[in-house]
């Protein structure tokens, strides 16, 4: 009889570590379920801030065309502007900085994203192995649910013998 309490008392404990663990998982998992969240926000303001980068590098792009151009139909009267010119050869070469500063800042951005991605998935893998996890806890408190209820039931059937043998 002692030893069915004791089993009982142990099961019991386990179960409330079992309980527990399942809470740490959980609020574990309620974590990870947000981070994606998060991530995918900064994923798209990153996309928005790559497309629109890419729109200024084309109308950067178009500029830079339009000053070629300009370049080349005033090359006849270079001679006489040509003090004019260094100027503006100037602000074409601060200009293809710009563009490469953009250039390397898109890539950054690609790679960012790429990272961000990757992240995305690992905590996509981490949430399906969490959510085993949790499976396989809740299985574990349900089959010592199952445990105590026949132990329970055993007791009951002890005592309603041991009253029957003392009358």
């Amino acid at each position: 009889m002692n030893e069915l309490y004791e089993k009982i008392d142990d099961l019991k404990k386990e179960n409330e570590k079992l309980i527990e663990e399942r809470n740490l998982t959980h609020e574990n998992l309620m974590k990870i379920k947000d981070e994606p969240k998060r991530l995918a926000k900064n994923t798209d303001m990153l996309l928005n801030a790559h497309v629109q980068m890419n729109k200024d590098l084309d109308e950067i792009k178009d500029e830079i065309a339009k000053k070629e151009k300009l370049i080349a139909e005033q090359k006849i009267e270079l001679e006489k502007t040509q003090a004019r010119y260094k100027d503006h050869d100037a602000v074409v070469e601060a200009k293809k900085r710009e563009l490469n500063e953009i250039i390397n800042y898109t890539n950054n951005l690609q790679d960012q994203i790429a990272f961000i991605k990757e992240k995305y998935a690992e905590m996509q893998e981490e949430k399906v192995k969490y959510d085993v996890e949790l499976k396989a806890l809740f299985r574990e408190i349900r089959r010592h649910s199952d445990n105590i209820n026949s132990l329970k039931k055993e007791i009951d059937t002890f005592k309603k013998e041991y009253k029957h043998e003392e009358q």
